[in-house]
């Protein structure tokens, strides 16, 4: 009986901390940013920007560290990832509100909250898109 009693709370446990971002999860480098209305491409082979995704949380940092780093909550529903409630992380110990989005713009986001189009997303590839760019991303 104990051993049943066991085996039940590690499987509840198991449902508890499961994430339902499936393939979502996980640290993705940025390969590249590309413009939808004018087709330049920024190549980012030489930077090192990240999003990481884990829950319900996305951490934008560049460990190349010219850029902050950024903690936002993500919803994927569907082919739809929406970022919201920007925070720029200042230690351990502090979070601050972003009140100018832009200086999230090294990783591609604008606003503080914005919607974009799971295009592509495989065990080593993501590409999000919206109406102004598409990233590509490559798991790292």
């Amino acid at each position: 009986m104990a051993v049943a009693i066991a085996s039940l709370a590690s499987l509840a446990s198991c449902d508890i901390d499961s994430s339902p971002n499936g393939k979502l999860d996980g640290y993705w480098k940025m390969a590249s940013i590309d413009s939808i209305e004018s087709g330049n491409i920024l190549n980012l082979d030489n930077e090192l920007y990240f999003w990481a995704f884990q829950n319900k949380l996305l951490q934008l940092v560049d460990r190349g560290h010219k850029n902050a780093t950024f903690l936002l909550r993500f919803e994927k529903s569907g082919k739809t990832l929406t970022v919201t409630d920007p925070y720029r992380h200042k230690s351990q110990l502090e979070d601050v509100p972003v009140e100018d989005p832009s200086t999230m713009k090294a990783y591609g986001i604008k606003h503080a909250e914005e919607d974009f189009t799971i295009k592509k997303l495989s065990n080593s590839t993501l590409i999000l898109e919206n109406e102004e760019i598409r990233i590509n991303f490559k798991r790292y």
